[in-house]
């Protein structure tokens, strides 16, 4: 459990940005949100993960169509870890606590571990989302 929770963290750091944009509504909404994207999956709590989601939702509904499903996909994949982490009852900032992970039966780590993995399985559309934001906002990345 503990190497499918660095893993998602690992996965999240890859949409890290450091710059600004330039013009029109994508560009707009990437520079809005610039700090979150720039900090996507370190800081690693329901909260955080909630704001995430949010942020990919709002940028998508004003992407470009040709990465528009990458940033929906990235949403329901960070939405699918919160929903995984309340249906266990146990926040995604707990997962490292062995007292709270103790309690859950193999099904219920089995159903966290496999939204983390799908989580995990999005490079392709975190690599897009990334390409996107230089190519149309002239964002450098790190």
């Amino acid at each position: 459990m503990r190497r499918a929770l660095v893993a998602v963290g690992a996965a999240a750091t890859g949409l890290a940005l450091v710059s600004g944009c330039g013009a029109g509504d994508y560009c707009a909404a990437v520079e809005a949100d610039l700090d979150t994207l720039s900090g996507f999956g370190a800081e690693r709590t329901t909260e955080a993960y909630t704001t995430y989601a949010d942020t990919l939702r709002t940028i998508g509904a004003v992407a470009p169509d040709d990465v528009a499903d990458d940033y929906a996909d990235l949403e329901s994949v960070t939405r699918a870890v919160l929903d995984a982490q309340s249906a266990v009852g146990v926040p995604l900032e707990q997962m490292t606590d062995q007292a709270a992970v103790a309690p859950l039966t193999s099904e219920q780590l089995a159903d966290l571990d496999a939204a983390y993995q799908a989580f995990n399985d999005t490079a392709d559309q975190r690599e897009a989302i990334v390409a996107s934001v230089v190519d149309e906002c002239g964002v450098t990345l790190s």
